[in-house]
């Protein structure tokens, strides 16, 4: 657990001071300097860019992780693996890319009556998701190198300075809010040649590629990626329905209070973020060599230790949101989001609980169970939220995101308690469930002060 320790130390340090960049950027100068209808239109950007993203990466970054021990070598320089990763997603992004293009009118159709401001910027998502498949392929590499600190420092860091500086330009009027959007673009961008930099510097570049030795593996990779598209897809479509459900059927505006919600309750899943970042490797070098030893004691750990570190932030949280509501911005706009906090945290932490199940089932014969899970509850999800938004508008919305989370993590909890004879929760569990519960009584009779700091 020696590198596991050390680089989840490092990311769980930059990640939250990452959180206090985001809150002063997300909580407190994006609600000043922008409408709601504005922060919506990032918001939707960015996720629309990522759903873009899974298909065009064509399940590389999956692909990384899984067989990089196979052709890790660097007496060989690796077999010719980076230059694999990186030209295979360019056929994706230009096929998508083309797809979006010409199917333009239908696709915008959806939102135009209730968020026209997307519709003006729409195909902003092609250059977008291409930047993220390409940071998403460089993190990839990185990540199988057992490096997860300057990625994490470029994305949680390096990433929302630029966004802050670029918010401030737009509120000294430097800049009008097209060519906001369009240097949000150049900010990733800029990011990526950083991150390639660092990977220039760490000498990990290798271009000879080994087509012989490719070619002994090009069947399963291909077997593998796509599944992994298809599960990528699925699953990014799967965390991000609730937004793009939103701001087609409620309001561009209502999302933009979802987003500023949303940002607070997953703030405590960080944690999982940094392990699940780092263990993904170890698990598959692991399972590879039918260590199911080493992978029954990550499970335990992970899930026992992130359940610590993010209850007591959950917490903290809920028992404080009035108090940190009163800090944003036009509190009367944005407080209404007070229980999307609540139901997206509940969520969070069930997902949070269960470990590294993801990593375990992705890395292992069974990846293809997890492609189909999500192509069970897809449909599931997207009927509840067709249902629950019109109703319960973003309360709905984040009802439907913690319902899914839980039967998502429930099936896979219980398939590999089934495959591998392996569950994550043990004494230590009760225990800290009993602790949680007591500490969260005792903060909630703790008698309301005027002054919220």
């Amino acid at each position: 657990m020696g590198i596991i320790v050390r680089q989840s130390i490092k990311s769980v340090i930059i990640t939250y001071l990452g959180v206090a960049i985001g809150y002063v950027s997300v909580l407190f100068l994006q609600p000043f300097v922008l409408k709601p209808e504005q922060i919506g239109l990032f918001r939707v950007l960015t996720d629309a860019a990522l759903i873009l993203a899974f298909f065009a990466q064509l399940g590389l970054p999956n692909v990384a992780v899984k067989f990089f021990p196979y052709f890790k070598d660097t007496k060989s320089h690796h077999h010719g693996f980076l230059p694999l990763l990186i030209a295979t997603p360019i056929i994706g992004i230009i096929v998508f890319g083309l797809l979006i293009y010409f199917f333009e009118e239908n696709i915008i159709s959806l939102f135009i009556d209730n968020s026209p401001l997307f519709v003006d910027y729409f195909l902003m998502i092609i250059p977008l998701g291409a930047m993220s498949v390409y940071f998403n392929i460089l993190e990839s590499y990185a990540k199988v190198n057992l490096r997860i600190v300057v990625p994490n420092l470029l994305r949680q860091i390096v990433t929302k300075l630029l966004f802050i500086f670029i918010l401030l330009l737009y509120f000294f009027q430097k800049i009008d809010f097209t060519v906001m959007v369009y240097l949000f673009i150049i900010n990733h961008l800029l990011v990526i040649i950083l991150f390639w930099f660092y990977i220039v510097q760490q000498g990990w570049i290798y271009l000879k590629t080994d087509f012989k030795f490719l070619g002994q593996y090009l069947g399963r990779i291909v077997d593998y990626g796509l599944f992994s598209i298809i599960g990528g897809m699925t699953m990014i479509v799967f965390f991000k329905i609730d937004v793009l459900m939103l701001s087609a059927m409620d309001s561009l505006a209502n999302t933009g209070i979802y987003s500023i919600a949303f940002f607070i309750a997953t703030v405590i899943e960080m944690p999982k973020r940094m392990l699940g970042q780092i263990a993904s490797p170890i698990v598959s070098s692991a399972l590879k060599d039918k260590d199911f030893v080493k992978v029954n004691d990550l499970y335990v750990k992970t899930s026992i230790n992130q359940l610590i570190t993010s209850g007591f932030l959950f917490i903290l949280i809920w028992v404080n949101i009035d108090n940190l509501f009163y800090f944003i911005p036009k509190t009367e706009i944005y407080s209404i989001g007070k229980y999307v906090v609540l139901f997206v945290a509940i969520g969070k932490l069930i997902d949070i609980a269960t470990g590294i199940n993801d990593q375990i089932i992705s890395n292992s014969a069974y990846y293809r169970f997890g492609v189909y899970v999500m192509l069970v509850l897809l449909p599931f999800t997207i009927v509840m939220n067709y249902y629950l938004i019109p109703v319960y508008s973003i309360t709905g919305a984040a009802a439907g995101t913690a319902i899914s989370l839980l039967l998502f993590n429930l099936v896979k909890l219980l398939f590999i308690w089934k495959k591998f004879n392996m569950q994550p929760f043990t004494v230590k569990t009760v225990i800290f469930l009993v602790l949680v519960t007591v500490a969260f009584i005792v903060g909630a009779t703790i008698p309301n002060i005027p002054n919220p700091m």
